[in-house]
């Protein structure tokens, strides 16, 4: 019984930071969009 709760609450802390790690990696992906999108403006400023 124990072990059993033991791992549900690892798969739980898994699937917790999965998420983040999910949520994290798209958060980049729209950085480096914006990144993408303003450099050449930012180029051809300068």
């Amino acid at each position: 019984m124990f072990w059993h709760e033991e791992r549900s609450s690892v798969s739980a802390t898994i699937n917790i930071a999965s998420f983040l790690l999910i949520n994290k990696m798209k958060a980049i992906n729209r950085l480096f969009d914006d990144l993408k999108l303003a450099l050449p403006r930012f180029s051809a400023k300068v």
